[in-house]
């Protein structure tokens, strides 16, 4: 997707605006005229100048063209229906992974995009639990990153 640089620019403009206004609560440091808010105050200032000037040298968008732009791929229901699943499995891996556990839910999830990526069965079979148990090894013992047990409580190594 593509949006017009002034859509851009009025984002940052506001997340410019939402910092300063953040920093403002920040307290002083006791004898000094500055504090921890000078820093990012300033960021947030280069942030919205630089967005008002990309304003300025981009202009509005001309008569008949669109302040946002499908790419080509966003017409063909495949492409979209790829980007849907991959969405939808994030919410459901946040919304279930607690009561499921990762291993369980993460093996049923790749299975499913596997097979919405048109991955034959046998392999999306064989893959998918290969690839939660490599993942979950890579968070849980070498990053220490602590993934849900769920079902498999009892089975925590």
């Amino acid at each position: 997707m593509k949006l017009h640089d002034t859509l851009g620019a009025c984002g940052i403009i506001t997340l410019g605006g939402w910092v300063l206004w953040h920093v403002q609560r920040f307290p002083p440091m006791p004898g000094q005229k500055y504090g921890p808010a000078i820093y990012p105050g300033v960021i947030a200032v280069g942030l919205i100048a630089c967005a008002l000037v990309l304003i300025w040298r981009t202009r509005l968008p001309k008569s008949g063209e669109a302040w946002i732009a499908l790419p080509e791929w966003a017409s063909e229901s495949r492409a979209r229906v790829g980007v849907v699943s991959v969405v939808a499995t994030l919410v459901l891996y946040t919304w279930l992974s607690e009561a499921i556990g990762f291993l369980p839910l993460a093996t049923a999830l790749l299975i499913g995009l596997f097979l919405v990526f048109r991955t034959p069965l046998l392999i999306a079979l064989i893959a998918a639990p290969m690839a939660a148990l490599a993942i979950h090894y890579a968070f849980y013992k070498l990053l220490r990153v602590p993934l849900p047990w769920g079902w498999l409580k009892s089975f925590a190594w």
